[in-house]
């Protein structure tokens, strides 16, 4: 058996082909890979069952490195983005004492189970199981699921908590399919003006929201609400706010469009 190692957490380890030495595998996270070898090596070798093919596998280079870094299990643009856009909204990231990654939480109301099973959907391959239905009391309903702990899951907890405490990371940068899952999560219409929920975030973060909604032509500013603060788009950009969400929200939130 050989070993590499690439920092603390991940310890891959290569192992040979059911047919003999001829087809050397990589297992990482559960997954199986076949690898590539660096260079050409010497014919005789490599196209015949040569009795020093042992030694002479054991002595290449493997291009470990790599195929770690597009292992099987890495985050999709599609989920990294469901991800934030749900920590924007609803989603929970939680990191359990002892554990080395961090996983998300979603929980709907059971008026949207569609729009959580279409959640899943997306995340399904991160997912321990499906989303189940939980009676909190006599008259509410949610319809809940979690992922697996994942590394790049961590990486964005580490971005977006200070403590149990949700904040937006310095810089941050909207995407649209973050902006929809967002709207769809935590946004509002009344009176014609559409209103996106934000009173969860301390207001440092909730005017780096307003400027990454600026960053993509989005005028807005911040709506008192009682005791809290939402952000309000304002009407000039309510056109240009639908255009880029528009193509990526789910059926059942159409009632949240303005008429």
């Amino acid at each position: 058996m050989l070993l590499w190692r690439k920092g603390k957490d991940h310890r891959p380890k290569v192992t040979l082909g059911i047919t003999g030495w001829w087809s050397p595998r990589v297992h990482i996270n559960g997954s199986v890979r076949h690898l590539k070898y660096r260079g050409a090596p010497e014919s005789n070798l490599w196209k015949n069952r040569h009795p020093k093919r042992r030694n002479f596998i054991k002595e290449r280079k493997f291009d470990i490195l790599s195929l770690m870094n597009n292992a099987v299990g890495n985050l999709t643009w599609e989920q990294k983005s469901v991800i934030i856009g749900s920590v924007l909204g609803d989603g929970h990231l939680r990191k359990i004492e002892g554990r080395r990654f961090a996983f998300l939480e979603i929980q709907h109301s059971i008026k949207a189970k569609e729009y959580c099973e279409w959640k899943y959907s997306i995340l399904k391959s991160i997912c321990k199981s499906p989303p189940k239905i939980r009676k909190m009391d006599e008259k509410r309903e949610v319809i809940k699921f979690q992922t697996r702990e994942h590394p790049e899951i961590d990486e964005i907890y580490r971005q977006f908590y200070e403590g149990k405490k949700k904040v937006v990371p310095k810089n941050f940068i909207l995407n649209p399919l973050s902006l929809a899952i967002w709207f769809m999560d935590d946004g509002s219409k009344s009176r014609g003006s559409i209103y996106l929920n934000c009173q969860q975030f301390d207001w440092k973060s909730q005017r780096r929201l307003l400027h990454a909604l600026r960053l993509m032509g989005i005028k807005a500013r911040m709506n008192k609400d009682k005791k809290y603060y939402r952000i309000r788009i304002l009407k000039e950009s309510t056109k240009k706010f639908l255009e880029i969400i528009k193509p990526y929200l789910h059926y059942s939130m159409f009632y949240k469009l303005p008429g």
